[in-house]
């Protein structure tokens, strides 16, 4: 309907336009004059007249507003205008104080040739003439003649035409006005911003920081909608002003929306509008975005669309929330009423239903300022209210606490009598609970005992056996050695005699000697003896190893810390099983060059014999199709600060039942008497001693593997220190600390 109004308009004014000129004068020297409304508008919507195009053409329009408002237009505006200088000075200036156009260039005639002067808002301040946000041109105009002026614009903006002209001391002086009104409203500003922090850092309610933040985003806005931020903050980029004049509006739209939201809590008090609030976040958004991608007209009337429906929605929610009781919505439905009107009198103005003047053109700056004092009254008084229900409750919380006490009384009266049955019920319990906790302790120490005592039998059958066969070696080798080394001896004895014999005799006897010496075989007698020895050195050599191999492992009693090899404690554990497996079972072994750690060796012996002893049993009640063979996998290696220790085997694996139940005292999956189910308790324990972790993987039909981590190092604290606070939470870190490896190495 507005384009419609406009076409017709500048059609009316085209046929009625006349070869008369409108010319402007300018008669004093102290004072500019307005010439907008005597301008004349043609619009290029081909953007392709040149000037000499533009200043032949006769279909320029003259204007009939006071300001001429062009609205957002993707064409190119041409303006001229005539001017008749009746000032004392041929050096003018020609003013257009909206600085949010592209670009400005204006045209003159000087000495029979146009002169170009080029301004906008992509012209950056450091280049231009004068250091303003405001479009100053120089004009020089001799006195009492009258000119044409040419104007050439291009924005993405809304396009405004407040021009005048004037001398240099008339349009400073104007600008002087400007400033003083724009310097009072940042004062007011920069005054509510130190209020509200100054109140935000006694009483801590976040909404005053919000607050603070909205507050600083509408200085922004209106420093950058009046050229302010361009000058001061970014003088060297412009496009970077451009985009923030479309920018900054949406980020107090957005903020304003989040402050309402938190101040009058609209999640509890109107949740649907949440919905709304998001969307309309979006659009905002979306604003943005057209800008960014190059359709900075379309992005600003988006914004426009979306700061009225914003503010038309804030308007609703808080008058709803108001209609509900909440007080603080009253105070905040009248700021934001005060705002509203002067959001609606300048999109109005942007529109051209109103005209644009000194009240429309700082219609913002007055209802933000009033918004913002009536806001943080809005909020003292939350304080206020916050204040009186807390006091409201603490009366409540205070009558709440004397009729508790009132009850407690009457109920400790009941309760003591009570506690005197119960005491005497709990006594006669607590002396039944004390036999049985003792019978229980006993049994459990029998259980641990049959359970040493069958690892010592087996320990024991395993040495006896292992021992049996070099020694048996070694006595088969006795008789044998001993009738070789009796025929050496009577060898020597027959050599021997031949000291006593007649000379003449000597031959015979020699004869005789050579005759034994081919009966006994003197050369495969040396060689015989030499097996023989060597047989019953391997013997004495073997039966050395197992009794190191038991020394090695016999530690099972020792309870200080000890350093200790790991690949050493797998191998003498081998060594005792080797008769429960021989060569029936193939142990593959991978085993790091580790450093000795600290550790209970002979816990860490017994655990070993555990895990082993059921791995074997796994195994032997598997049967083996193809070339798969029986077999147990050994492998140790360094993981940051601990050792890792694999045992796996390819028996008959475990359900997912049984590996939640494997460290539960007294579950076994073996036959009654064969087991009594603390094997794998007292490894679970074991762990825990050493400050270690087991991981427990295994399938059905496939095999076992359990990995065993064990500290290298551990702490040297006394019994008080690791009772502390302390050290309890660096022992809960270091124990998630190694979940993480666990469960890193599970993943690989």
């Amino acid at each position: 309907m507005k384009k419609i109004l406009l076409v017709l308009t500048l059609l009316f004014n085209f046929l009625s336009y006349s070869e008369s000129k409108t010319i402007v004068e300018v008669n004093n020297d102290d004072y500019s004059i307005n010439v907008s409304s005597s301008l004349y508008i043609k619009v290029d919507k081909e953007n392709e007249f040149s000037f000499d195009d533009i200043k032949n053409s006769n279909n320029f329009v003259l204007t009939d507003e006071k300001i001429p408002n062009l609205g957002i237009s993707r064409y190119s505006l041409w303006v001229k205008f005539h001017l008749k200088n009746n000032t004392s000075t041929e050096n003018l200036l020609l003013s257009l104080p909206y600085p949010i156009l592209d670009y400005v260039v204006l045209y003159q005639e000087i000495d029979g040739e146009y002169q170009i002067q080029k301004l906008g808002e992509y012209v950056p301040i450091t280049e231009r003439e004068y250091k303003h946000q405001n479009f100053i041109f120089d004009i020089h105009q001799k006195i009492g003649s009258v000119s044409t002026y040419y104007i050439n614009i291009k924005s993405s903006e809304q396009v405004m035409l407040p021009l005048t002209v004037g001398t240099s001391k008339a349009i400073f002086l104007e600008n002087a006005g400007i400033e003083i009104i724009n310097g009072v409203y940042f004062g007011l500003v920069l005054v509510m911003i130190f209020y509200n922090l100054f109140i935000f850092f006694s009483v801590k309610d976040n909404n005053y920081i919000k607050y603070v933040g909205y507050i600083i985003l509408i200085g922004l806005t209106q420093a950058s909608d009046q050229g302010y931020t361009y000058r001061l903050i970014w003088p060297n980029y412009p496009e970077f002003a451009g985009f923030m004049v479309t920018t900054f509006p949406v980020l107090v739209g957005v903020a304003a929306m989040l402050f309402m939201r938190s101040f009058l809590n609209t999640k509890q008090h109107l949740p649907k509008s949440e919905i709304i609030l998001f969307f309309l976040i979006g659009m905002y958004s979306t604003s943005i975005f057209f800008n960014l991608i190059g359709y900075p007209q379309e992005g600003y009337k988006l914004l426009q669309i979306t700061a009225i429906i914003v503010s038309i929605f804030m308007f609703v929610v808080a008058f709803k929330i108001m209609k509900k009781g909440y007080k603080s919505a009253k105070f905040f439905l009248l700021a934001w009423s005060a705002f509203l009107i002067s959001v609606c009198v300048f999109i109005m103005k942007d529109f051209g239903i109103l005209p644009y003047n000194n009240f429309t053109k700082f219609s913002l700056h007055i209802g933000s300022g009033i918004e913002m004092i009536l806001l943080s009254f809005a909020l003292a008084d939350k304080i206020n209210i916050m204040k009186k229900e807390k006091e409201e409750s603490q009366a409540r919380t205070l009558e709440a606490l004397k009729e508790n006490q009132r009850i407690v009384k009457e109920q400790n009266i009941v309760l003591e009598h009570k506690v005197k049955e119960r005491t005497g019920e709990l006594e006669k319990s607590n002396l039944n609970l004390s036999k049985t906790l003792t019978d229980l302790k006993e049994t459990q120490a029998q259980l641990l005992d049959s359970e040493k005592m069958a690892s010592l039998g087996q320990l024991t059958a395993g040495v006896a056996h292992e021992i049996n066969n070099p020694i048996n070696f070694v006595t088969s080798n006795i008789n044998p050695l001993k009738k070789d080394i009796n025929d050496i001896v009577e060898l020597i004895h027959l050599y021997d005699s031949l000291k006593n014999e007649e000379a003449e005799n000597i031959p015979q006897k020699l004869k005789e000697i050579k005759e034994f010496e081919d009966d006994i075989e003197v050369e495969f007698l040396l060689e015989e003896i030499n097996m023989l020895l060597k047989g019953m050195e391997e013997g004495a050599t073997r039966t050395a190893e197992i009794v190191k191999s038991l020394r090695t492992f016999s530690r099972l009693d020792e309870s200080n810390l000890k350093n200790s090899d790991i690949n050493e404690s797998l191998e003498s554990t081998l060594l005792l099983l080797k008769s429960s497996f021989g060569d029936k079972i193939v142990i593959n072994k991978n085993y790091s060059e580790l450093e000795p750690i600290e550790c209970y060796a002979g816990k860490l012996n017994q655990l070993f014999m555990n895990i082993l002893n059921n791995g074997i049993q796994a195994v032997n009640e598997k049967k083996y199709s193809g070339d798969e063979q029986p077999t147990i996998a050994l492998k140790t290696e360094k993981v940051d600060d601990y050792v890792l220790i694999s045992i796996a085997d390819n028996g008959i694996g475990m359900d997912e039942n049984t590996k939640k139940k494997i460290y539960d005292p007294f579950f076994t999956t073996k036959d009654v008497g064969k087991g009594t189910g603390l094997g794998m308790s007292i490894v679970y324990n074991i762990i825990e001693k050493h400050e270690g972790m087991i991981d427990l993987i295994s399938e059905p039909g496939k095999g076992t593997e359990f990995r065993i981590f064990i500290p290298r190092m551990h702490d040297k604290e006394n019994e008080d220190t690791k009772k502390s606070e302390a050290y309890l939470q660096l022992k809960q870190k270091r124990k998630e600390k190694l979940r993480e490896i666990v469960k890193k190495k599970t993943t690989t």
